[in-house]
């Protein structure tokens, strides 16, 4: 701004101008919200029967429907990124502790409708980052190292100690086995690639 007098010597502005400016957009904190396009994440539906030794008529279980909620939210760098002298591939560790699955669920022995949720626990994953020709980050492999989930819901099953024991087992084993699966693997790895690559310098 630049100050002069008038001929009676009162202050006038002869000139202004924006030098600089830097114009911070409150609202909205995101346009298009990557997040909630990956959320929630369809899961393949899961089917096993409660056996027992010695005993008939026991449970069998359909859960359909099932969705993993909060994935954009739980992914977290697990440690330092380390780079591979052999490849200069770089490997990372990652978290998915808190992640949410939910499943509707009927049974059989006994006839009943319930919802299964699970929350995941002492995860790590193991992921390694390429570089393409032109030089961007790119997942060249992840798996799942560890996991432990815990079945929050329903509580109990049923009132029987053998058959819950059974029942609790059996969807660990299963969810095992589906964050296994390629299928399942390859929408995890979308959902890393949006949340963390993106944030890494």
């Amino acid at each position: 701004m630049i100050i002069g007098k008038t001929p009676d010597g009162m202050m006038m502005i002869k000139n202004i101008r924006m030098q600089s400016m830097y114009p911070w957009v409150r609202r909205p904190i995101e346009f298009t919200d990557d997040e909630m396009n990956m959320e929630p994440m369809s899961l393949p539906d899961i089917e096993f029967n409660i056996e027992i030794e010695g005993r008939d008529m026991m449970p069998k279980i359909i859960m359909n429907n099932g969705k993993v909620e909060g994935m954009s939210k739980v992914i977290k760098p697990k440690g330092r990124c380390m780079e591979r002298i052999e490849d200069d591939d770089i490997v990372c560790h990652l978290t998915i502790d808190g992640l949410r699955i939910i499943y509707e669920a009927i049974s059989t022995n006994p006839d009943k409708k319930f919802n299964v949720e699970v929350i995941i626990r002492h995860s790590l994953i193991e992921m390694i980052i390429g570089k393409t020709p032109d030089g961007m980050m790119m997942i060249k492999n992840i798996r799942m190292q560890s996991m432990y989930p815990w079945v929050r819901r329903p509580i109990e099953f049923t009132d029987d100690f053998e058959i819950n024991r059974m029942f609790d087992m059996k969807i660990k084993m299963k969810l095992f086995e589906l964050l296994e699966e390629k299928a399942v693997m390859t929408k995890i790895e979308k959902a890393i690639e949006k949340s963390f690559l993106r944030r890494r310098p």
